[in-house]
């Protein structure tokens, strides 16, 4: 088996949107799925199932997976998007290792000695590839809708080199998404290939090239035998050639892909390259990502042909411009007398003597020393600077013609002046274009600059304006869209501002926190002991005096309701329609909420009722947490965590809900957060993540100052993010639910409080210290 590590980023799922990665129990098919439509989680759940039992890692088997998914989708009336990779099985892959990529409104890229490249992407058809595989190749799977994040996609699977940090950094901007219930992506590195040597056959018993060929030919599937499927043709992947991924990393050539509409490209590439196949040599190529001289070629050759015109004409015009001035000196020394030839050396020209001109009419004498004393100047300058002056010794004949070595010079030269002057032109655009950049950029840059000299006096301010500056230079940069020279001006001033940001972020520093609400005013001398919240409201709980108050989060409605009738509570739960309490058993307070025609709603409490009876799972339990239909008790003396079904008018049957206990200080727990996984943490500032049952490494990087107090764990399932209440050191920290850093919060008021909740979008945070209420804005 491979040797792979694997990293994921998955949206938030909605009702008619599920996203999931999915894999085989063995990791030899690995894939992201996103169900659209409605009653989207079963259907997905339905899906994935299947996929997650395939035993057979053939390539027809996983056609076949594939056809029978999308025919069940069809079905079911949703959307399925996908992009899968399968480690293939078989004789020919233990020698030389292959996968299988298929995506369907997907995308499969694949990193290879630090070159990428799109191998396969599809809308609205099924699409399947094979190729061999290396160490150290890794594949990006993602379906349609990470699309809004394309270009940071392409920039961290280039630059990162760590699946983790590359999940992290993209979790960071996904979460930013309006709607991400399709969002699914996997990062694939294969750390280590499992292969076996080739077996060697003897020399005596290769065949003929022409044999190898007939024998490929025969073992192809007749078409004939080929069952016939409704609507979705057979796929029979093609093979991967260095030479098309060579033309691809060039950017010559779109990524070559095989619709499954046509089976019948596979037989003709087989053929073909059956001719190159001998029997010691793998049928599987290797994938190799080169860069190809043809595109620089093609464009050398482009500006030739545009110059050549240009350079013809003006070799014609030199040409004839020479001729007529041979012809016009040739005309005036053969005035006199046709007959005779004249012939002269250069050097009798320069040093012929000259004589003034008279009134009279000239001789042939004289008319010789005026044509030598107009030349005389120039031949000085053609005897100094002429590179062929080696040749001009020699006797110089008017009536021959000039050397066709001087014509190719000149020629060169107006070539050359050509090149330089496109040159001088190029350069001057993008100087003109860079500079309109830099002067689009300058509100954004004067942004930017304030929000660093305010950084150390108003930290809030200083991390609004870089978040500003980064708006504008996002419009900006759309403004300059095709134009030439000024994207990496864009780039690198958006980068450098949001690093600027995460820094201002991850230091926020507030002298005094926001009052949401004084308690006192529903309740006099109330001191809150617990409290939790669910959606809409805030809970809070005084054991003492036994009283419970309910605050609506956006209007500030306040209802309040006595518990003497209950004899103790160690801790509080909250659901979207009941509060529940635990202490000597565990008793359920309905929310009601009552609607008035022309009035806002209101909410109350309903009459308490005792749902379950004290026992020996919940008898000496101290925490208590409510997700979807489900209740967990955390109770140390047990050793476990006990989870219930809440039913309408009681519960079900404890079940013991950790599997794996070890590592875990039952007696230290402080708090406990439910988002599908289960988080504790201890009075050392230890993070526990549980999932089935099971512990899950954690590891929290990047936080220059360790946790290490009792700390407060808030979550749930609609943020990627874990929220920690350190009251020791005065803060408020954010990691991401893979233990890196994000930013935290510093006040000296964090120091009193014992309470946190936050909202269902995890953009508000509640603190609470005594009977103050303190809004802290995430």
């Amino acid at each position: 088996m491979h040797q792979l590590q694997q990293s994921s980023v998955l949206g938030s799922p909605q009702e008619t949107g599920w996203p999931q990665v999915i894999s085989t129990p063995n990791q030899k098919l690995i894939s992201t799925l996103a169900i659209k439509g409605n009653n989207s989680k079963n259907i997905g759940v339905e899906i994935a199932t299947q996929l997650k039992t395939q035993t057979e890692f053939s390539s027809s088997a996983i056609h076949n997976l594939l056809l029978d998914i999308l025919k069940l989708s069809r079905e079911k009336d949703v959307t399925v998007q996908l992009a899968l990779v399968c480690f293939l099985e078989g004789k020919n892959h233990i020698y030389q290792p292959s996968v299988l990529l298929a995506t369907h409104l997907g995308q499969v890229s694949l990193k290879r000695d630090n070159k990428t490249a799109t191998l396969l992407q599809s809308e609205g058809e099924l699409k399947l590839l094979e190729g061999s595989l290396k160490k150290g190749d890794e594949f990006l799977l993602t379906t349609a809708q990470t699309q809004q994040l394309e270009q940071s996609i392409k920039l961290l699977f280039k630059d990162e080199h760590s699946p983790d940090s590359f999940s992290s950094r993209l979790n960071q901007k996904a979460s930013m998404l309006v709607d991400s219930s399709l969002f699914a992506t996997l990062l694939i590195k294969v750390k280590k290939i499992k292969t076996e040597p080739a077996p060697i056959i003897p020399v005596e018993f290769v065949p003929q090239k022409n044999e190898v060929v007939k024998e490929v030919v025969e073992t192809q599937p007749d078409k004939s035998e080929v069952p016939i499927i409704e609507s979705e043709p057979e796929v029979i992947p093609e093979q991967i050639s260095n030479e098309y991924l060579q033309e691809l990393a060039s950017g010559e050539l779109a990524p070559k892909e095989q619709n499954s509409a046509e089976p019948e490209k596979y037989e003709n590439a087989i053929s073909d390259e059956s001719d190159e196949t001998s029997v010691n040599t793998a049928p599987n190529k290797d994938i190799t990502i080169k860069i190809s001289a043809a595109s620089i070629k093609k464009s050398a050759l482009k500006i030739f042909n545009k110059a050549k015109p240009v350079v013809n004409k003006a070799g014609s015009w030199l040409k004839s411009s020479t001729v007529k001035l041979v012809n016009s000196v040739k005309k005036k020394l053969s005035k006199k007398e046709k007959q005779v030839q004249v012939t002269v050396t250069e050097q009798d020209l320069v040093s012929a003597p000259v004589e003034p001109l008279s009134s009279t009419s000239p001789t042939p004498k004289t008319r010789f020393k005026l044509i030598a004393s107009n030349i005389k100047f120039f031949s000085f300058f053609a005897n100094k600077f002429n590179p062929f002056r080696s040749f001009s010794q020699k006797d110089f004949y008017l009536e021959k013609k000039q050397p066709k070595f001087l014509k190719k010079a000149l020629v060169l030269l107006v070539v050359i002046i050509i090149i330089a002057a496109v040159g001088f032109w190029i350069n001057a655009l993008a100087n003109n274009n860079r500079q309109k950049a830099i002067e689009s950029l300058a509100p954004a840059q004067e942004l930017l600059d304030e929000a660093e000299s305010l950084v150390s006096l108003d930290i809030i301010t200083a991390r609004d304006h870089t978040s500003q500056a980064i708006e504008l230079a996002i419009v900006a940069s759309k403004e300059f869209d095709g134009v030439a020279f000024t994207k990496k001006i864009f780039n690198s001033f958006i980068n450098e501002a949001q690093e600027k940001y995460q820094v201002i972020d991850g230091q926020i520093e507030v002298s005094e926190l926001e009052i949401f609400y004084n308690l006192r005013e529903a309740f006099p001398n109330f001191l809150t002991s617990l409290a939790t919240s669910n959606d809409r409201y805030l809970f809070f709980i005084d054991q003492e005096q036994k009283q419970l108050i309910g605050i609506e989060t956006v209007t500030k409605q306040v209802d309040k309701l006595n518990l003497d009738g209950i004899e103790k509570i160690t801790a509080i739960s909250a659901s979207a329609d009941n509060l529940f309490l635990l202490g000597a058993g565990v008793t359920k307070i309905p929310i009601i909420e009552n609607q008035e025609e022309g009035q806002d709603s209101t909410f109350g409490f309903g009459e308490p009722e005792k749902i379950k009876e004290e026992g020996d799972s919940d008898r000496d339990g101290i925490l208590l947490g409510s997700y979807e239909n489900f209740l967990y008790i955390y109770n140390p003396s047990k050793r476990n965590i006990y989870r219930y079904i809440a039913r309408v008018e009681e519960l079900s049957d404890p079940i013991g809900w950790m599997i794996n206990k070890q590592g875990v200080e039952f007696e230290k727990v402080t708090s406990m957060a439910i988002d599908g996984q289960i988080w504790l943490t201890t009075d050392e500032g230890i993070i526990h993540r549980l999932e089935r049952g099971e512990p899950v490494e954690f590891e929290v990087t990047k936080l220059e100052d360790k946790l290490e107090g009792s700390i407060i764990v808030k979550t749930n399932n609609n943020t990627d993010y874990l929220f920690l209440l350190e009251p020791k050191k005065q803060r408020l920290v954010v990691l991401s639910k893979n233990g890196e850093f994000a930013k935290q919060i510093a006040s000296p008021t964090f120091a009193s409080t014992n309470q946190l909740l936050v909202n269902q979008e995890a953009t508000l945070a509640f603190v609470v210290s005594g009977s103050i209420v303190y809004l802290v804005e995430l």
